[in-house]
């Protein structure tokens, strides 16, 4: 029963927490008897509506005019889920903290300071562990969705610093909390730890991880296809690594049936990450040309969106395929840029296993 304030927010900020989907909130909040005796769902829910697409003058203008700060919470972080990385610029977020202070909750704040934080080019590690501290203090749902946002981040910044176990043990804090909230953050984080494990060489752990019913379940319910087309190439190139060709090919059919739904429709780099992975298993039944070609297809895909990490890696994939066919000369010509974008990049797992083709044409000329 809804008793005062806090507990309205808690309630329709469980619903956001499960699905971060406007329609969905929408209904749970209008067949909740206890949320729409406090709260004019219709009125609310008709205004969030009208903040897809806008500006930060637009949502800061539309967090001023409204009467009820559940409202004001509700626009803030649907706007910002809807935005896109590339428009959450740290100037407008400033712009935002500033205008918009007086109206938002703490937590409201916290979550901004924080959007503000991963915004920043580089640094921001010792201000989101305060952040962590102040919100692991608080006892809301709101704030234990946001304490699972800054997890993710902070392990994120640790494995970049090659803390490893300190990554791991946030997203399985992390992990814990979207389990017991029931939040759909789990996807991201399921995700997070599984490639940990891969990173870490444990490809047996990523693949179950990968496997996860209930995360795929959770995924499958609120139509996250491009999450579910990673989770299987991701659980297919583990498969790959444990030498499991049935499970990797079984886990690629499925990627691509989803990839080929009428309504679904995976982000492009979900689909490239497909390829790249299809052409590896090709590559292992010996069916060469059309493994290139999957890899040059996905390689098409980095590229037209820029997706640096992706392209260096089709690249170093195609090096090996190369020297494989004892195709030398080629490698030669291509490596020591490859070796120098992957140090440019800091991708050392990239750096070492072109410094391994390296090692082995070393080894062919001796």
């Amino acid at each position: 029963m809804i008793r005062k304030i806090d507990d309205l927010e808690d309630r329709v900020f469980s619903f956001y927490g499960e699905s971060q989907d406007l329609a969905y909130v929408r209904y749970c909040c209008e067949t909740n008897e206890d949320v729409s005796l406090h709260l004019d769902v219709a009125d609310v829910f008709d205004r969030l509506e009208l903040l897809r697409g806008v500006n930060v003058e637009s949502l800061v203008h539309r967090i001023r005019s409204e009467e009820t700060q559940i409202a004001r919470s509700l626009a803030l972080f649907f706007w910002t889920y809807w935005q896109t990385s590339e428009r959450l610029e740290v100037e407008h977020l400033t712009y935002l903290r500033r205008e918009a202070a007086q109206y938002l909750t703490h937590v409201d704040g916290l979550y901004v300071e924080f959007l503000r934080l991963i915004a920043l080019p580089a640094g921001g590690l010792e201000q989101a562990e305060r952040l962590l501290s102040e919100l692991s203090s608080l006892s809301s749902v709101k704030a234990d969705l946001v304490q699972t946002f800054v997890r993710c981040w902070i392990a994120v910044a640790e494995k970049r610093l090659d803390r490893s176990e300190d990554a791991r043990r946030h997203l399985e804090l992390a992990r814990d909390m979207s389990i017991e909230r029931g939040f759909l953050a789990l996807l991201m984080v399921q995700w997070r730890l599984a490639s940990l494990s891969w990173q870490q060489g444990s490809p047996g752990t990523a693949l179950e991880l990968h496997q996860d019913a209930d995360a795929r379940s959770l995924a499958r319910r609120f139509g996250k296809y491009g999450w579910l087309v990673q989770s299987h190439s991701s659980a297919a190139k583990c498969a790959l690594d444990e030498q499991k060709l049935d499970v990797a090919r079984e886990e690629l059919e499925r990627a691509e049936k989803l990839i080929g739904l009428k309504n679904a429709v995976p982000h492009p780099l979900a689909v490239a990450n497909s390829r790249h992975v299809r052409g590896e298993y090709l590559w292992r039944l010996g069916e060469h040309d059309e493994a290139k070609r999957w890899v040059r297809e996905a390689l098409r895909i980095y590229r037209e969106h820029e997706e640096v990490r992706g392209a260096l890696e089709a690249n170093v994939t195609l090096a090996e395929f190369r020297f494989e066919t004892g195709d030398y000369d080629v490698v030669k010509a291509h490596l020591s840029g490859l070796i120098s974008a992957a140090d440019q990049s800091e991708y050392r797992d990239l750096r070492g296993r072109l410094l391994a083709i390296q090692a082995r044409l070393d080894a062919s000329d001796a």
